[in-house]
């Protein structure tokens, strides 16, 4: 049983990394945006009012300004997939599988799946994950939603250079080592990587980290305050130890 909640530890690993950079307090992470404070859900949370990628406030946070997804249609299911279709394309919104080594389809009927929506490998009311130890992504999808993959078990993930948008806290609690952010990733969302062992991550050049109320958390440690005081550039960054006060450097 779980003894404290998915949305706490985000939480916690936000505060414990602004604590090491000597930053304000907790006081400055507004309860609208606070991913502990605000869950959000195309798949029935109320607070969502129907956005497939969440709510942020509007404070200049690339997270209100969301790739356009194409409008909804219609739905249905494919195995274990439900989806929302479009005139022209495919957006998953819920897994119903019992986890294992997942694949999601490149294609139903033949429209491309160009979309992973909000929490669909993750249950956040009942705060449970999926069951997911690896997941195939096709290189269809340009889109990965807002805790689309956290609190599983995936310990690798191969991210498909289709991608441009991964949602906050998308890849949050799991136990990967390493991961390469592909060169068409453009948009990482707050604390997409918190909470994992990551102690290699390989990453293009200017890419935008979302922000709480001017903290920039997207992996642990200080890797974000690295990337971005180094002037963003592509390469290879890693850290000796794994965890939230990991100190990263840029490799090559």
């Amino acid at each position: 049983m779980k003894t404290i909640s998915k949305k706490a530890l985000i939480a916690f690993c936000a505060v414990v990394f602004a604590l090491i950079l000597g930053s304000c307090g907790t006081d400055n992470l507004p309860n609208d945006g606070n991913p502990s404070e605000n869950p959000g859900n195309s798949n029935g949370n109320p607070t969502d009012n129907g956005n497939p990628s969440g709510n942020l406030p509007n404070n200049g946070n690339p997270d209100d300004q969301k790739p356009e997804l194409e409008p909804v249609i219609g739905s249905g299911t494919y195995g274990d997939f439900e989806y929302d279709y479009g005139a022209t394309t495919i957006m998953i919104k819920r897994y119903t599988g019992s986890g294992g080594a997942v694949s999601i389809p490149s294609t139903i009927d033949g429209k491309p799946v160009v979309a992973i929506l909000d929490e669909v490998f993750y249950d956040y009311y009942n705060n449970t994950d999926k069951g997911l130890t690896s997941v195939t992504i096709p290189n269809s999808v340009t889109y990965i939603g807002r805790e689309a993959f956290s609190l599983n078990q995936l310990t690798s993930v191969v991210i498909p250079n289709s991608v441009t948008f991964i949602g906050r806290e998308a890849f949050s609690l799991n136990q990967l080592t390493s991961v390469t952010i592909p060169d068409s990733v453009t948009y990482i969302g707050f604390a997409a990587f918190i909470g994992n062992q990551l102690t290699s991550v390989t990453i293009g050049a200017n890419v935008l980290f979302g922000n709480v109320s001017s903290f920039f958390i997207a992996f642990p440690g200080d890797f974000d305050t690295v990337y971005n005081n180094g002037g963003k550039q592509a390469g290879t960054y890693t850290c000796p130890t794994a965890g939230g006060n990991s100190t990263w450097s840029k490799a090559n």
